[in-house]
């Protein structure tokens, strides 16, 4: 297992390293960067950082810039097939910061200040928020709502650095805050806006199940077919040129489900517009959404591992026929690209 990386901005390779078993520990199964530390997971759900200054410093052996000569003259460095040289190379373990035992290695770093986020090792369902100074729970730092869902709720730092925190449950989106209250010794987790995606099943939305007893009388049973009764947001990207955030989120129309992307704004959680992606939503299929300014790329993944690639074009018109001129976002045709891909 190797680690590369890089600065962006200008996209500069800054190293690659082994995560080597015999420095880290023979159960070692995943690492990753954040926040300057070197984060290593290991089979028991212990989770230790590392200084990757410190790293660098004990062990790198040279600096490498891209597109330049290899050193064994064999192609440019970041071009196929030379790749990527590895240029740290460690004797010894480094000295751990801090660890933690985490269910399924969930471990989540940031806030202002410091904070981690984690499921405790052996409990599920919940995610806490302790200080990364004391170690303390922070008030109201238990998240978790009652939901019906089988996918547990999602709660993870923002992307847009303000040290907020996004969780994310079956229905609904809530964006909250950490703070530190005057003469208070614990820091506290409070809300900032929370929006519902769900919406309550009409009369419309009931579909009447047909069974049959041992004698064959037919029994007529109603019952509801809204998908939104269980999961009604799919995902939650934020594009931070338009400091906006895209909820993806699944609505009911009859007997088809659609995919909804909705535009709020990030500091209020205003909805200021709300695009319907074409097409209806399979429930066995995966989907992901991801927003690049006026652009929607809709990823599809079928039981089969068959991809399909939507890709939508927000524009904004002007009609001059009307008195009054009216200006909107409205989705191009999309454009579909079909892979065959098995995982």
């Amino acid at each position: 297992m190797c680690l590369a990386v890089f600065t962006v901005f200008p996209l500069e390779f800054v190293a690659m390293m082994p995560i080597d078993k015999n420095i880290f520990g023979k159960d070692v199964t995943d690492a990753m960067m954040s926040q300057g530390t070197l984060i290593v997971m290991h089979q028991n759900g212990l989770v230790k950082l590392y200084s990757f200054e410190m790293i660098l410093k004990e062990g790198k052996t040279h600096d490498i810039r891209l597109y330049t000569e290899h050193t064994d003259h064999k192609g440019k460095t970041g071009t196929f097939p030379t790749g990527l040289p590895c240029n740290v190379h460690l004797k010894d373990c480094p000295p751990v910061l801090f660890q933690v035992r985490c269910a399924d290695q969930s471990f989540q770093l940031g806030g202002i200040p410091w904070h981690y986020i984690f499921s405790p090792y052996g409990k599920f369902g919940f995610s806490q928020v302790h200080s990364m100074e004391t170690g303390h729970l922070a008030q109201n730092g238990i998240l978790d709502t009652d939901s019906l869902s089988l996918e547990v709720d999602k709660v993870f730092f923002h992307a847009d650095d303000s040290g907020r925190i996004l969780h994310v449950g079956a229905d609904n989106v809530s964006v909250m805050k950490i703070s530190k209250p005057f003469e208070e010794d614990r820091t506290s987790v409070s809300e900032c806006f929370s929006i519902n995606f769900k919406k309550n099943t009409s009369t419309a939305d009931q579909a009447y199940c047909e069974n049959y007893t041992s004698s064959g009388r037919r029994i007529r049973r109603q019952q509801s077919n809204s998908y939104t009764d269980y999961e009604s947001v799919q995902g939650v990207d934020y594009e931070n040129e338009l400091d906006l955030l895209a909820v993806t989120s699944v609505e009911n129309s009859g007997t088809t489900y659609h995919g909804c992307v909705h535009f709020l704004n990030n500091q209020t959680g205003e909805e200021l517009k709300r695009v319907q992606l074409e097409g209806t939503w399979k429930e066995f299929c995966d989907h992901s959404v991801a927003v690049d300014l006026d652009t929607i790329i809709h990823i599809v993944k079928d039981p089969a591992h068959r991809y399909s690639c939507f890709v939508y074009k927000l524009l904004r018109y002007t009609d001059n026929d009307n008195a009054c001129t009216k200006r909107t976002l409205r989705s191009t045709r999309s454009k579909r690209r079909t892979l065959s891909l098995t995982n």
